[in-house]
């Protein structure tokens, strides 16, 4: 009698250990998969922001696709900019045929402002 309970009792420990061991798994994964389309997102953003160098200075657009709504943006300063709804994007300084300096947007960015934004003018 004694032996069994702790056949059970080492047989339970084994189970919550191997439940442990695959859930870190499932939760490596999902992080992974996160990063990745941070990633994606990002390179989409560049290829948004290379594009707004054809909108007028101090100006942007709005797009439409399956991944989302994105903002280009050619601001005064010279800067091409992209986002997307969740505030990811990248921005970088076009001169002479060139990228001459770039990089991920930081939460500081104003996002720009658009009808959809709650920060917009009417």
């Amino acid at each position: 009698m004694q032996r069994r309970g702790s056949v059970l009792i080492w047989s339970l420990l084994v189970v919550i250990l191997a439940g442990m061991v695959i859930h870190g798994a499932v939760q490596r994964w999902h992080e992974q998969q996160r990063w990745l389309q941070q990633r994606r997102d990002l390179a989409q953003a560049r290829i948004y922001a290379l594009s707004a160098r054809h909108l007028p200075a101090a100006s942007q657009h709005e797009i439409h696709h399956a991944q989302g709504r994105w903002i280009l943006s050619h601001r005064a300063d010279g800067r091409l900019l992209a986002w997307n709804e969740e505030g990811q994007g990248w921005w970088l300084r076009w001169q002479e045929g060139m990228v001459i300096e770039e990089g991920a947007v930081r939460e500081e960015e104003p996002w720009p402002i658009t009808a959809a934004h709650p920060g917009a003018q009417p």
